[in-house]
């Protein structure tokens, strides 16, 4: 008579080949799953590198689309400015930076919430002409990094466009921005820094009309005076002229 447990001896020898055909199994799905991870990182960051460009100063020259930018911000007379867009019904780009979006997030949460788009200006507005360090790339790194990092805590959002402090650009500043994956961004005018009255400010950015233009102002706090009077104004004589005032990515068609 044969013993009962005998009938299972078979099967508790077979055991370990199908713990083993599981374990290979597991390792597979797991290497199929790290690779296909891999594949979209680097078709992501191909088609960046392929289809994207780096650097912009200006739009397409074949519509009448034009932006408005703002930098320095965000500040207390960034509210004055929202004001201004919102009666104009019409959307801008804020080039934020790091140090003013720690002390100002919820003015930086109302540019948000006004569905303005939102680039950065790196963390401390650092004058690379200037900059005489060796170590300038990884200075560059770090403000980059640290103002991301603010942007995330204050708007949980990740920015893909950058704007040099006083419109600095190198090779070696756009092969960052490529790896960091940021579209730099410099304008076609901008002069509403100088001492200038109300008037004097209309007239010069008026002569600078053109289809493409990315114009630059400030919402710093600074000198915004003569701007803030101007700005309804200026918006008045885009419309009038026919111009479509859009964000940057609009504009320039960058995919976020």
């Amino acid at each position: 008579m044969t013993h009962p447990s005998s009938r299972f001896a078979g099967l508790r020898r077979a055991s370990p080949t199908v713990s083993n055909n599981f374990d290979i199994i597991r390792n597979i799905m797991r290497k199929k799953i790290y690779l296909a991870c891999l594949l979209v990182f680097l078709i992501s960051n191909f088609a960046f590198s392929q289809n994207q460009k780096v650097f912009y100063a200006d739009g397409p020259k074949d519509k009448k689309a034009l932006s408005l930018t703002f930098d320095d911000g965000p500040a207390p007379n960034t509210k004055k400015v929202l004001n201004i867009l919102k009666k104009h019904n019409i959307k801008a780009t804020f080039f934020m930076e790091g140090a003013k979006l720690a002390q100002y997030p919820d003015i930086a949460k109302e540019v948000q919430s006004a569905g303005h788009e939102i680039g950065i200006h790196l963390y401390s507005h650092p004058n690379f002409y200037a900059y005489k360090k060796s170590d300038y790339r990884e200075f560059l790194i770090n403000e980059i990094e640290k103002t991301r990092k603010e942007a995330e805590k204050a708007l949980g959002i990740k920015v893909s466009l950058l704007r040099m402090p006083n419109g600095y650009v190198r090779q070696w500043v756009k092969a960052i921005a490529k790896e960091q994956t940021l579209v730099l961004i410099n304008w076609s005018f901008g002069t509403d820094w100088k001492k200038m009255t109300k008037e004097q400010l209309l007239k010069t950015y008026t002569e600078h009309i053109k289809p493409g233009a990315i114009f630059l102002l400030h919402d710093s706090g600074k000198k915004d005076k003569p701007m803030l009077e101007m700005l309804s104004d200026f918006i008045e004589e885009l419309q009038r002229q026919g111009y479509s005032i859009v964000t940057i990515s609009e504009l320039l068609a960058i995919q976020n």
